[in-house]
């Protein structure tokens, strides 16, 4: 009766939220893709893809089909409700998490641009 009793009590806690939830790092851990109009001319389709590795190491490759390919890699982590990837390309950069489950992950740089990923 008693490991009956624990046993809900567990599956209550991990349905409410309050537990059984996995990290920020362990979610944002694998592949993610945004494809995105560019702002300026409405029409070019950009490609954002970004593989965060669980050693909190990153590699992203941006496609422009008017620029060409970037890519970029180096380290990421998560302090509070804040992202900060260090690359040798561009230095350090920051952005604030707005919304990270298993399928979803948005973020807002500095300059109030929202990037929104899929899995």
């Amino acid at each position: 009766m008693l490991s009956t009793i624990r046993a809900l009590l567990l599956a209550a806690v991990c349905t409410s939220g309050l537990g059984c939830s996995r990290s920020p790092d362990s979610t944002l851990a694998g592949e993610w893709t945004q494809r995105r109009l560019d702002a300026v001319d409405h029409v070019t389709v950009l490609t954002d893809h970004i593989t965060y590795r669980a050693d909190h190491t990153f590699v992203r490759v941006f496609e422009d089909p008017r620029r060409g390919v970037t890519n970029q890699s180096g380290t990421w982590r998560i302090e509070g409700q804040r992202i900060i990837w260090q690359s040798r390309e561009y230095g350090e950069s920051r952005a604030e998490i707005l919304r990270l489950t298993r399928d979803d992950f948005q973020v807002t740089a500095p300059g109030g641009v929202v990037g929104e990923y899929k899995r």
